[in-house]
């Protein structure tokens, strides 16, 4: 059987050491602290997986999306090109149409009035945005200016990825009950809490995230990331055990969202080099597609691997990338 040929949609890059762009949040993460560039992924390649191509996605940088777009889009990717980009955002600012246009995202000329691009969407264009919620109070999600910037994201044809904890997603619910028309990505199936059940032997598929999840997935609007589970894990990550771990979770978002509404992420380099046991780039997708979704049809998985990121993101693949 041919290799399965990857779109990863959550590949992050930074350089802490070299660049001019600053990370306050990884002040505390020394391992994942240095140059962290396309180069350094390792081969995309395997005898089951081809990665052709890449989704960065907002390293959350202290400067302007403009200024950490502009480095991104700058660095050699290589054999696996810059399908798009999800840009860093503030939803709630007052200027937000004109900042969409600005950012270059597909439908920035329905601004009103039309407002000139100031950063060109050039290779890697921006398909989507990030506002991070994740730690956000319950009010966030119930703020006015958050609704008018969604509103605004969705207008503008762009995705909005969706990152929260598990303890978030009520919230998130009653948020995106109140925007039918924007699509959203949820990074990291919601950042389950893996490693505290873990420790209380507890049956993630009948927890509260389990719940709460197929509530989310309830609103047709809504799609998952495969995604982000080795953070959560802690030092669990990378054990003999870690696969099979991982799969109960993967099979919770799987069985509540589809094929057709998940995508494969990598999360690199947070989901890899952070442990006391760094995990190879390969190893997360033989995770998912190897074990947990192992007994699906070749298609199903092909939507997993790419066709659900080509459609959501509405991605134009290269032509040495086409799937």
């Amino acid at each position: 059987m041919n290799a399965l040929r990857l779109i990863d949609t959550h590949r992050h890059v930074w350089d802490t050491r070299g660049g001019h762009l600053t990370y306050s949040w990884l002040d505390r993460l020394p391992r994942l602290q240095g140059r962290f560039t396309p180069d350094k992924v390792g081969a995309p390649y395997g005898e089951c997986f081809e990665v052709s191509g890449a989704v960065f996605v907002e390293a959350g940088c202290d400067q302007e999306a403009a200024a950490e777009l502009a480095w991104v889009r700058a660095l050699p990717w290589g054999d696996v090109p810059l399908l798009g980009c999800v840009a860093k955002l503030d939803a709630t600012r007052p200027d937000i149409d004109e900042h969409l246009v600005d950012l270059g995202g597909p439908a920035g000329a329905t601004a009103d009035p039309p407002v000139e691009r100031t950063l060109a969407p050039s290779a890697g264009p921006v398909v989507g945005v990030r506002d991070i919620l994740q730690g956000a109070p319950p009010e966030r999600f119930a703020d006015p200016a958050l609704d008018r910037g969604l509103r605004a994201v969705a207008a503008a044809g762009l995705t909005f990825d969706l990152c929260i904890t598990h303890d978030q997603l009520p919230h998130a619910i009653g948020l995106l009950e109140r925007h039918p028309d924007l699509t959203v990505i949820v990074d990291h199936l919601a950042k389950p809490p893996v490693e505290a059940d873990a420790r209380a032997g507890a049956d993630p598929a009948h927890g509260a995230w389990a719940a709460n999840l197929a509530r989310l997935a309830s609103l047709p609007q809504t799609h998952v990331k495969l995604s982000g589970l080795s953070p959560e894990a802690g030092q669990l990550s990378g054990t003999p055990h870690w696969d099979d771990l991982a799969r109960r979770y993967l099979d919770v978002a799987f069985e509540a969202f589809g094929p057709r509404r998940s995508l494969f992420g990598s999360d690199w380099p947070v989901s890899h080099a952070n442990f006391d046991r760094p995990l190879a780039y390969e190893d997360w997708p033989q995770t998912v597609f190897g074990v947990a979704l192992a007994g699906v049809s070749r298609g199903d998985l092909e939507a997993v691997a790419s066709g659900t990121a080509l459609r959501c993101y509405g991605l134009q693949p290269t032509a040495s990338a086409a799937l």
